[in-house]
């Protein structure tokens, strides 16, 4: 007897060495329906009566098709697809290689990729794109930071994200929140707080031209301690020489809307209104009188919902229903424009690229903005047959305005909209936000709970950011197998802070002030001794050694106090001298290395890689070895081999 009903199939999908593919796309063939693997590589997915194939594929790997008659769990395995072996990828410290010579895994991401249904963090752009590559973003607004994670996290406890490294320079990838040991106070915690933003939420996508990423140890060893979780390699557009030496000009316009994912909660109750829970008096019972709800307006234990009139904690009688809409009463409809403008062009000697973008974004969250400026010139030319040059110089300018609060409720808008009570509407918060004498009307127990429209509107928090960062990479060839290149990056910015609780907030009448400035620099300077040679008929050699000098620093200012002796006048002059705190934080950090690596090819089908790097820190602890003895260096080495079988030649 034939069954027509659906069955769900069950699988899991991962690359030729067992890596989890995650986004990969799996299709049922004659129908539109689909899924995509999650973290793990694993999908589930109802196929239609009569459904014979599955048609997987994945960006970089071939499309597969799989059989599922008579299937209800399959595993699959994807094969890279052949034209990328002979792809030329950036490595380690910007050196350029064929896919098929590396003896480590690297995955690849083209900048168009990352320009579709883009995000404001071109990081949340790569997820699904590559292997083993995990990227969380929490609801930070746009501007917030993403943890970054390569092949499963390599520490309980430390930091698990890769080395950021943009066009050869290693720059900050660290949450302004967390910048150094003595950067002074978060403005994060499990009390509440704002999420800064990181590194590569500055970076613009429509200036990059790839994003390489080095996964584990062996492909990031030249950048030692800072890459042991792996490193993304950043790099970005540069100019091209037009016909006739006419000038080429780019011009991109982007709109992006968003909306709130989850518009209701499915699995959220609306059989019960306000109450306390099971211990409370009002438990099953029904407020009766003015206030007699609002010590319990965050909880749903009372009696069953009936739609008749009940006092509300404003006295006012309204009735007795579930409230379904409002997430969409409160959450705006998210935009963000971003315009871009790009010049290049040059001549047999020099080659140029300018261009400006212009990103506006407006929140879900009422209120909440931001705006980011990035200008970006690249240079590159060659003075004569032995002398070349490439540089490039970015700036970066960002202005937030009322971040997203995230943790816990003290100025959290969205956690105050969370746990609102079934039966109470937020348009009843909007028309009372304030008390006569101008106050925030509280209409909980807890006066930490704040009016959502309190804190969108009265709550103040603006930051700026301005960044700059530079590269700058002179070559000299001494002939056409032996070269010198140096290197030079800095990366600089700073940041100002000031946030503002107003007066007449629930938990702090008096309101409050706080500011912080933060200017963040690190320099990288290095040299480089390359050869790259063909040896006889079979074996081609590329090698090179050198060394590099990094300084990191961090200088902080914080500035805070409470109450405000004059009502609504937010400025800390304001503030009594005894009520006001202030600290500095003087932070630096340097890393002297030098290291090495030799890539040897046989007859382009047998591939051995070495490298070693060596790091001295100035830490004042030095690293602890198993022996007991202390040291202040660290050694990093890795081998690989690797065999290209299908040019193999044939043996009888």
């Amino acid at each position: 007897m034939q069954s027509f009903a659906q069955r769900n199939v069950r699988g899991r999908v991962t690359s030729s060495d067992g890596t989890p593919l995650s986004g990969a796309s799996v299709v049922i063939v004659g129908h539109k329906t689909g899924a995509r693997t999650d973290a793990d590589g694993k999908f589930s997915i109802d196929v239609p009566p009569n459904s014979k194939e599955l048609e997987i594929s994945f960006v970089g790997y071939n499309v597969q098709k799989v059989p599922i008659e008579g299937k209800n769990d399959i595993s699959v395995s994807l094969v890279a697809s052949a034209n990328s072996l002979n792809e030329v990828v950036v490595t380690a410290l910007g050196i350029k290689r064929e896919k098929r010579s590396l003896t480590y895994a690297v995955s690849e991401v083209k900048g168009s990729d990352l320009t579709q249904a883009r995000s404001v963090n071109v990081a949340n752009s790569l997820e699904g794109k590559v292997a083993g590559l995990n990227v969380s973003g929490t609801a930070t607004g746009a501007g917030g930071s993403t943890r970054i994670v390569i092949r499963g996290n390599g520490s309980l406890s430390g930091n698990n994200q890769p080395l950021l490294v943009v066009d050869g320079i290693p720059v900050s990838n660290q949450s302004v929140n967390t910048l150094g040991s003595n950067a002074g106070n978060s403005t994060v915690g499990m009390w509440g707080g704002s999420d800064q933003g990181d590194g590569m939420s500055s970076l613009d996508p429509d200036n990059i031209q790839s994003v390489t990423v080095l996964k584990g140890g062996t492909a990031a060893a030249l950048y030692g301690s800072r890459a042991s979780n792996g490193a993304i390699l950043v790099t970005t557009k540069t100019g091209a020489v037009n016909k006739n030496g006419a000038i080429g000009l780019e011009i991109n316009s982007n709109f992006v809307a968003e909306s709130l994912l989850y518009k209701k909660f499915d699995d959220y109750q609306y059989e019960y209104g306000i109450g306390d829970a099971p211990t409370g008096q009002l438990q099953g019972q029904k407020p009766v009188a003015p206030n007699a709800g609002a010590n319990f307006q965050t909880n749903s234990y009372g009696a069953k919902l009936d739609g008749t009139p009940v006092v509300q904690f404003d006295g006012v009688a309204r009735p007795y229903s579930a409230v379904k809409d409002n997430l969409t009463k409160f959450y705006n409809t998210g935009t963000t424009f971003t315009n871009t403008v790009a010049m290049s062009g040059g001549n047999d000697k020099i080659v140029y690229r300018a261009a400006l973008t212009d990103l506006n974004n407006k929140g879900i969250l009422p209120s909440s903005t931001l705006r980011r400026d990035n200008a970006d010139v690249s240079l590159s030319g060659h003075m004569n047959k032995h002398l070349s040059f490439v540089g490039s110089i970015k700036y970066i300018a960002e202005k937030a305005h009322n971040r997203p609060k995230v943790s816990d409720s003290p100025g959290n808008a969205a956690y105050s909209v969370w746990t609102l009570p079934t039966s109470l509407s937020v348009e009843t918060l909007k028309n009372n936000m304030l008390t006569p004498a101008g106050n925030e009307y509280v209409y909980t127990n807890n006066q930490y709970v704040t009016n959502p429209y309190f804190a969108t509107q009265s709550f103040k928090q603006d930051d700026q950011k301005n960044r700059v960062i530079t590269s700058f990479e002179p070559k000299y060839n001494f002939t056409d197998w032996l070269y010198l290149k140096a290197t030079a990056g800095f990366d600089k910015f700073n940041y100002v802070n000031t946030a503002i609780t107003p007066t007449g907030t629930g938990y702090q009448l008096g309101g409050g002030y706080s500011h912080n400035n933060i200017s963040f620099s690190e320099s990288n300077i290095g040299l480089i001794l390359g050869v790259d040679r063909n040896i006889g008929q079979k074996f081609t050699i590329n090698a090179i050694a050198g060394g590099n000098l990094m300084k990191q620093s961090i200088l902080s200012q914080n500035l805070s106090g409470n109450p405000f002796n004059i009502p609504f006048f937010y400025d800390i002059s304001n503030i009594n001298p005894s009520n006001v705190s202030a600290s500095d934080g003087d932070y630096e950090k340097r890393i002297n290395s030098v290291y090495g690596s030799a890539d040897i090819s046989f007859n382009n089908y047998l591939f051995l890689g070495i490298t070693a790097r060596n790091d001295w820190f100035s830490s004042l602890t030095p690293p602890v070895t198993y022996q007991g003895t202390f040291k202040n260096n660290i050694f990093y080495p890795s081998v690989g081999l690797s065999f290209v079988l299908s040019d193999a030649p044939e043996t009888a």
